[in-house]
């Protein structure tokens, strides 16, 4: 404000930097450490130092205040920039901001924001353990015409393109070489299972998301204490760490229309001599291909309200209904969505109820959590998708549309189970607590009142499983002040 002012105030502005390190490690016995545990040694954890440098600022343009139709309207700009001494390097993310009041009544708002989360170190550098697969060649004379790119990327890459028979051919007509490196050790490496390993991939990236929202916040005079909030988001993250197999992830270095410069192909080794396959032939781990989109509008009610013998009450209710949940993890088909959305882990709806009342030395509260249905199975099993025709599928009338696009697709298996969701749950929980004086209270309470159980084969466990397993539970406490 010493500089100068806007008509809705003066500018307000915050930078600052950060400097932080993390290190980890885990180290194991001598019997895990010397593969006789899963006939597979399992190696110490010891990733380098991480260390980030990061400099942010963000500023507030106040533009309008207290003006008819326009009791506030302001904007927001905030950046980071980050320096990572591994694969990262130097990223950015920002987002910008505004509200707007035409009164005091009502509020709206938006934002777009951008997002990068880089991988963990053990993403990056988990030990990697030995596996061996028979890998199909790309650059082989037997594979090489199955895929027009692979004669490009291959030449691309300086591989030979070598036949299998006639590799074989001049193996069987030597003796057992004393130095690797003879036709012996050629024939090896075209017919035999090859080792690679997985684990982390140094050269993986940063993940980057962007997201949308809308919302408008409701707060009437009439009703102090009352508000209610509606927001609308809409959020894709891109280049997300995906883990593929070996044989994927050589197919998908040749076959790419971008080249060789791509994440896939930086994890094949080769002998540049030859061409063949070196151990680790592949790093198979985390790759930066897949993305995930999501929409869905978020509910806010909340009301708190002071009575005039001092007992004070407060309700909040929060809900969601997720419009959109999908995955993209089919590297082929980019575009090709795997549906999330209501399988299990993942309701349409979901809601939470929060009542207290407060007497003054005592004090009761009230919680009640609404998960709404979920499918047994995956929602591509009992309901009919998105997915790419094949001839096959178009031939047999289960695909709606045209071979080589995406279409309409019947259900995969429909008699998959008897019951295609499992259905919506409430929980009940209630807590009472009692202020002794100033130095001591206790409380207690039951959740899951009713003691609803979970559904029929979950315990409570499997991955994203949301239901709660172990039925009613009391609990008592006491709170002590010196």
């Amino acid at each position: 404000s010493q500089l100068f002012e806007l008509p809705g105030g003066p500018i307000a502005f915050a930078i600052g930097g950060e400097y932080r390190t993390e290190t980890a490690s885990s180290t194991w016995d001598p019997i895990s450490k010397g593969d006789r545990t899963f006939l597979n040694a399992i190696a110490d954890f010891t990733p380098p130092k991480l260390t980030v440098k990061e400099a942010y600022g963000e500023i507030r343009f106040p533009l309008l205040k207290d003006l008819p139709f326009a009791k506030e309207l302001s904007v927001e700009v905030a950046g980071r920039v980050s320096k990572y001494n591994n694969s990262v390097g130097t990223v950015y993310a920002y987002n910008i901001q505004g509200n707007y009041a035409p009164v005091s009544d009502i509020r709206f708002r938006a934002a777009y924001a951008t997002s990068v989360r880089a991988p963990t170190q053990s993403d990056l550098f988990s030990p990697q353990s030995e596996n061996f697969a028979f890998l199909s060649d790309p650059c082989d004379a037997a594979n090489i015409g199955t895929n027009p790119q692979f004669a490009v990327n291959c030449a691309a890459a300086g591989v030979p393109t070598t036949s299998n028979a006639a590799v074989v051919a001049a193996c069987a007509g030597s003796s057992f070489p004393a130095v690797l490196g003879g036709p012996w050790s050629n024939c090896l490496a075209r017919t035999s299972s090859t080792g690679f390993v997985s684990g982390g991939n140094p050269t993986l990236t940063q993940e980057r998301g962007k997201s949308l929202t809308l919302g408008v916040l409701f707060e009437p005079k009439f009703a102090p204490g009352f508000s209610f909030t509606v927001d609308y988001y809409n959020i894709t993250v891109k280049n997300l760490i995906s883990a593929l197999g070996a044989q994927q992830i050589v197919n998908l270095c040749y076959s790419s229309l971008n080249g060789i410069n791509n994440g896939y192909c930086s994890t094949v080794s080769r002998d540049p001599s030859t061409g063949l396959f070196v151990e680790p032939a592949v790093i198979s781990g985390g790759i930066n291909f897949a993305q995930q989109k999501t929409r869905g509008v978020d509910f806010d009610l909340a009301y708190k309200h002071t009575f005039d013998n001092g007992h004070k009450l407060s309700i909040r209710g929060i809900a969601t209904y997720t419009l959109t949940l999908n995955n993209f993890t089919d590297p082929l088909n980019p575009t090709l969505p795997n549906r999330q959305r209501s399988e299990l882990g993942d309701p349409v709806i979901a809601a939470n109820l929060d009542v207290k009342y407060d007497f003054g030395a005592w004090d009761v509260s009230y919680s009640a959590r609404y998960i709404g249905k979920q499918t047994i199975g995956a929602w591509e099993a009992q309901h009919s998708y998105t997915a790419l025709c094949t001839t096959a599928t178009v031939a047999s009338g289960k695909c709606t549309g045209t071979a080589g696009q995406l279409g309409i697709n019947l259900p995969d298996n429909l008699d998959q189970f008897p019951q295609v969701y499992y259905p919506a749950v409430v929980y009940h929980d209630i807590r009472v607590g009692v202020d002794v004086n100033s130095k001591f209270s206790f409380y207690g309470g039951v959740d899951n009142a009713l003691d609803k159980k979970p559904p029929l084969g979950l315990l409570g466990t499997a991955g994203g499983d949301p239901f709660d397993s172990f039925g009613r539970f009391f609990y008592f406490g006491v709170e002590a002040k010196f």
